[in-house]
Parts: structure tokens; C-alpha cells; sequence
């Protein structure tokens, strides 16, 4: 082969290479490790608010009245993770979030035989997130993504004779988000998530009898916020 066809040959798949190269870069602006901050609207519900109530080897189970206790309130999210591009314009992603602000439920209250009616709330904190997340380059800067994690938190008694449970919770957690460059490596990103967890089994005991609740708790959120990649 002449020497000049092999330059030019080379000389094209080099060029191949490097625009390929080029253009993954320039797709994937994302990839890397990052660090965000987010804030927003949250709300927490719980459901099946019925109580078991068990006193001199009977039991009654107790329904409330009204609504079942919920809370809309301010919520704020920190959170790491990496990116890395797999094929083309597709990256899969890994995470950790952590909620540092409480939310409180609203109160309902069980009218107990022979007793006064029980009024109590619940407070749940220290909610965290672990996560997959598979992305889609949508431009040169912008990264739709999805998020599949595990989930935990702690369900408290905030008020009233639920005021002693005090057990944590794990569940799994969902969520659909964008994110785009502003400049550099800082970016902005909205996203809305998921959260579903297991009913506690707690007994809580006043006196002679005991209660035992187990409600379904549930949540979600929209985050508005920005982070940096490095």
C-alpha cells in the first residue's frame, strides 16, 4: 500500500475517533461526581390509621374519625452522586440524599369503649435515600434522568398516646427529574420522588391496655435546586 493512502487512511480514522470522542464528551457535559442542593413542597401521608386496642385479654379494633393524619410542608434535600456514560447519549447514575427537616402529621383522633377519646400525631424525620439512576443526554447540557432507590426513615408519636412509638421505616422510592448546565460545572435541576414504606408493628401500652398501630406511610415531593459537577 502506497504511503500516502496509508497517511490518508489513518489520517481519517483518527479524525473518526477523535470527533467520536468529541461528541460522547460533549453529550455527556453531566458525567462526573457530583454535589447538589434542593428545596421545595413535601407531603406526608399515612393510611389503615386503625388501632388495635387490648385490654384484660380482649381486643377492639378502634377506626378513626375524620381524615387520616397528613402534612404538606417546606422540604430540603442534600445530595452526592456520580454519572458515567454507558453507550451513546445513555449514562446510569448512583446516589445518596438526605432530608434533614421533620414533617409532622396532622391529628385524628379513636373514640376507645369506656374510655375518652385518644388524639394523637406522628413525625417523621432522618429520611434518606439511596438510589439508581438511568439517564438520557437530551442536548450537549441538559440530563433527563429516572431514580429507583431504597428508602428509610424514623416514624415518632409527635402528640397524644401515640406520643412513645418510635420506630424506623424502609421502603422503596421513585422519582423523574432534569437537570442542565448554567455554567462550567454548575447546573440547575428540578425533579418530583416517590416514597413508599413498610406499616410498623408497634405496641404501645397506657396504663392497663395496649395499643398497637400500623399505619401506611407514604410521600412526595418537587425539589427545585442546584448542584455542581466536579
Amino acid at each position: 500500500m502506497p504511503i500516502a493512502k496509508f497517511n490518508l487512511r489513518l489520517t481519517l480514522a483518527l479524525a473518526c475517533l477523535s470527533g467520536a470522542s468529541a461528541s460522547a464528551l460533549a453529550q455527556n457535559a453531566l458525567a462526573g461526581f457530583y454535589g447538589q442542593v434542593g428545596i421545595g413542597y413535601e407531603r406526608t401521608n399515612t393510611s389503615n390509621n386503625s388501632v388495635v386496642s387490648s385490654a384484660g385479654g380482649s381486643s377492639v379494633i378502634l377506626n378513626p374519625t375524620g381524615s387520616n393524619p397528613h402534612r404538606s410542608n417546606f422540604a430540603g434535600a442534600i445530595g452526592i452522586g456520580l454519572y458515567v456514560p454507558i453507550h451513546a447519549d445513555f449514562l446510569l447514575g448512583l446516589g445518596a440524599e438526605y432530608e434533614p427537616l421533620s414533617q409532622q402529621t396532622s391529628s385524628y383522633t379513636v373514640a376507645s369503649p369506656g374510655q375518652a377519646s385518644l388524639n394523637g400525631s406522628y413525625k417523621v424525620s432522618n429520611r434518606y435515600n439511596l438510589f439508581f439512576s438511568p439517564a438520557i443526554a437530551v442536548n450537549q447540557t441538559g440530563l433527563a434522568y429516572a431514580k429507583v432507590g431504597f428508602t428509610g426513615q424514623t416514624l415518632q408519636g409527635n402528640s397524644g398516646f401515640l406520643s412513645p412509638l418510635n420506630q424506623n421505616q424502609t421502603g422503596y422510592s421513585l422519582g423523574l427529574g432534569y437537570r442542565q448546565v448554567i455554567q462550567g460545572g454548575l447546573y440547575g435541576f428540578v425533579e418530583a420522588n416517590y416514597y413508599s414504606y413498610s406499616k410498623p408493628n408497634a405496641g404501645i401500652t397506657s396504663g392497663n391496655t395496649t395499643y398497637a398501630v400500623n399505619p401506611g406511610v407514604s410521600a412526595y415531593n418537587g425539589l427545585i435546586g442546584v448542584g455542581y459537577r466536579f
